[in-house]
């Protein structure tokens, strides 16, 4: 730590420290964007421009074989996420701080 400048600081110590919270917030937000469909609906007036997650609450009972097939499809992006993170969520959310000893 002795001379060290700010920078290496920064990306030294603090950003390990940092990196599973980072990680879980940006796993999280992720999931919460990708998961809208009521800000679409008030905000896109061209149903073109709807994201996927509209397009399924919009499906009807008669294509369901469709809505199954594509709610398939949607799950995919998240789940990667969710897999490539899912130890940096975990250690975010459940990190007490600091350790003793």
């Amino acid at each position: 730590i002795d001379g060290a400048g700010e920078w290496q600081v920064f990306s030294q110590i603090c950003l390990p420290l940092c990196k599973s919270g980072l990680f879980s917030i940006a796993i999280l937000i992720f999931i919460d964007y990708w998961n809208m469909v009521e800000q679409p609906l008030i905000l896109l007036s061209d149903e073109e421009m709807h994201p996927l997650s509209v397009f399924l609450s919009k499906i009807n009972s008669g294509e369901i074989s469709l809505a199954f097939a594509v709610a398939v499809i949607y799950m995919i992006p998240p789940l990667f996420m969710f897999l490539y993170g899912e130890e940096y969520l975990v250690e975010g959310i459940t990190y007490q701080g600091g350790t003793k000893g």
